[in-house]
């Protein structure tokens, strides 16, 4: 049996290029959140030492322009994360499940020791936890209805 911590580098492996392109779009971004700053330095630089509406009007529009960069860059990356959330939510998936089953219904004496906040036993956290499982599955299931996210949820998990 592979180890655990080796299981979870390869899954983590498979999902490099995601993490290498999130990190470049975040670096991006982080560049342009000093567009504010740098607008500011120069609007007290050159603006009001001349009292140029243009060059006010020039370095706003510049700002503008960095901002709405800075949006898409944003969704770009929000968009890259989610797919690399669907594509390790497909490879551990089936092993926690298998790992559920094979351990069955813990007894009430270690379910209160795992989640030791409400009631005495168990048993009074099921009806819970199975609307949970209930809510979690219709937000998997219109998540998949999107057709943005339909091609995130093909066989071989490559978008």
């Amino acid at each position: 049996m592979i180890a655990k911590s080796d299981e979870f580098g390869r899954l983590l492996q498979s999902c490099q290029r995601y993490f290498a392109a999130a990190a470049l779009f975040s670096l991006g971004i982080n560049l342009l959140y000093l567009a504010g700053p740098l607008y500011m330095l120069q609007v007290y630089d050159r603006v009001i030492s001349s009292g140029s509406q243009l060059t006010l009007v020039m370095l706003s529009a510049v700002l503008v322009f960095a901002y709405l960069a800075l949006l898409g860059l944003d969704i770009v990356r929000a968009r890259i994360l989610t797919r690399a959330n669907v594509r390790l939510d497909q490879q551990i998936s089936p092993h926690i499940l298998k790992r559920m089953i094979e351990a069955g219904m813990p007894r009430p004496d270690a379910a209160r020791l795992v989640c030791p906040i409400g009631g005495s036993t168990g048993a009074s956290k099921l009806p819970a936890a199975i609307a949970a499982g209930i809510v979690g599955e219709l937000l998997i299931r219109n998540a998949a209805a999107d057709p943005a996210l339909d091609m995130l949820m093909t066989s071989d998990g490559e978008p």
